[in-house]
Protein backbone atom coordinates (compact mmCIF):
# COMPACT_ATOMS: atom_id res chain seq x y z
CA UNK A 1 0.00 0.00 0.00
CA UNK A 2 2.82 2.22 1.01
CA UNK A 3 4.69 1.30 -2.44
CA UNK A 4 1.55 2.02 -4.40
CA UNK A 5 0.75 5.13 -2.63
CA UNK A 6 3.96 6.91 -3.43
CA UNK A 7 3.95 5.86 -7.14
CA UNK A 8 0.67 7.75 -7.16
CA UNK A 9 2.71 11.57 -5.19
CA UNK A 10 1.95 10.58 -1.61
CA UNK A 11 3.85 10.19 0.95
CA UNK A 12 3.11 9.08 4.65
CA UNK A 13 4.68 6.27 6.91
CA UNK A 14 4.20 2.90 7.86
CA UNK A 15 3.11 4.44 11.51
CA UNK A 16 1.07 7.35 10.14
CA UNK A 17 -1.09 5.14 7.68
CA UNK A 18 -1.36 2.45 10.96
CA UNK A 19 -2.09 5.73 13.16
CA UNK A 20 -4.78 6.63 10.93
CA UNK A 21 -6.19 3.36 9.85
CA UNK A 22 -5.91 2.01 13.46
CA UNK A 23 -8.18 5.22 14.39
CA UNK A 24 -10.50 5.18 11.77
CA UNK A 25 -11.56 1.01 13.04
CA UNK A 26 -11.86 2.08 16.56
CA UNK A 27 -13.94 4.86 15.10
CA UNK A 28 -15.94 2.16 13.67
CA UNK A 29 -16.37 -0.29 16.18
CA UNK A 30 -17.10 2.38 19.30
CA UNK A 31 -18.79 5.20 17.64
CA UNK A 32 -20.80 4.02 14.87
CA UNK A 33 -21.00 0.29 15.78
CA UNK A 34 -21.49 0.60 19.65
CA UNK A 35 -19.53 -2.82 20.36
CA UNK A 36 -16.08 -2.99 22.17
CA UNK A 37 -12.98 -3.90 20.95
CA UNK A 38 -12.17 -7.27 21.13
CA UNK A 39 -11.90 -10.45 19.28
CA UNK A 40 -15.84 -10.43 18.94
CA UNK A 41 -16.09 -6.77 17.40
CA UNK A 42 -18.37 -7.50 13.56
CA UNK A 43 -16.03 -4.68 11.61
CA UNK A 44 -12.86 -7.88 11.93
CA UNK A 45 -15.06 -10.24 10.12
CA UNK A 46 -15.40 -8.22 7.07
CA UNK A 47 -11.93 -8.54 6.64
CA UNK A 48 -11.61 -11.97 6.04
CA UNK A 49 -10.93 -13.15 2.59
CA UNK A 50 -10.88 -9.63 0.75
CA UNK A 51 -7.83 -7.55 -0.33
CA UNK A 52 -6.80 -5.46 2.72
CA UNK A 53 -7.46 -2.24 0.66
CA UNK A 54 -11.30 -3.50 -0.34
CA UNK A 55 -11.54 -3.65 3.19
CA UNK A 56 -10.48 -0.43 4.26
CA UNK A 57 -13.00 1.24 1.12
CA UNK A 58 -15.66 -0.50 1.65
CA UNK A 59 -16.16 -1.23 5.18
CA UNK A 60 -14.19 1.70 6.98
CA UNK A 61 -13.74 4.11 4.92
CA UNK A 62 -17.51 4.04 3.32
CA UNK A 63 -18.92 4.71 6.50
CA UNK A 64 -17.87 8.03 7.19
CA UNK A 65 -18.73 11.54 5.57
CA UNK A 66 -16.58 13.84 4.33
CA UNK A 67 -16.55 16.07 7.18
CA UNK A 68 -15.62 13.42 9.29
CA UNK A 69 -12.70 12.05 6.89
CA UNK A 70 -11.61 15.83 6.68
CA UNK A 71 -11.66 16.07 10.68
CA UNK A 72 -9.11 12.36 10.81
CA UNK A 73 -7.40 14.05 8.02
CA UNK A 74 -6.63 17.20 9.87
CA UNK A 75 -5.67 15.21 13.25
CA UNK A 76 -8.56 17.59 14.45
CA UNK A 77 -10.67 14.25 15.99
CA UNK A 78 -9.30 11.49 18.14
CA UNK A 79 -10.57 8.23 18.28
CA UNK A 80 -13.00 7.25 20.73
CA UNK A 81 -11.72 5.51 23.95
Amino acid sequence: MLFHASDEGFRFTAEELVSVVGALEIEVIVAKDGQTVDGDSALWRHMWGVRYLDYLLDHVVSRFGEEELRGFAADERRPVS
